[in-house]
């Protein structure tokens, strides 16, 4: 996985954004079949096929108004021999929005 852990970070009212790719290993394929969130309610996420090779695209946003830190975790129902499931860590941390200077 790239990166590894999912952050948002930035100020309140900006768009905060993050995209991570995952690869299965050649020698333990798996079909993703689900994603959730532990808890839910502070980021919106969705995944998609690769279009250039064998793998997926996790997808994260920020929906989260206030500042604060949040912590979660995005769970991938998949097929496989090995396990059943991916878990991603997310980490927020919305900081107030910055005020202009002039």
């Amino acid at each position: 996985m790239e990166p590894s852990v999912i952050r948002l970070h930035g100020a309140s009212g900006d768009t905060i954004e993050q995209k991570l790719i995952l690869k299965p290993d050649p020698e333990y394929p798996f079909a993703v079949t689900g994603i959730r969130a532990t808890r839910g309610g502070d980021f919106d996420f969705s995944i998609s096929a690769l279009d250039t090779e064998y793998g997926y695209l996790v997808s994260t946003s920020n929906t989260k108004k206030e500042a604060g830190r949040y912590y979660d975790t995005l769970i991938l129902d998949i097929e496989s021999s090995i396990r059943k499931d991916i878990r991603i860590r997310v980490l927020g941390d919305i900081r107030p929005p910055e005020k202009n200077q002039h």
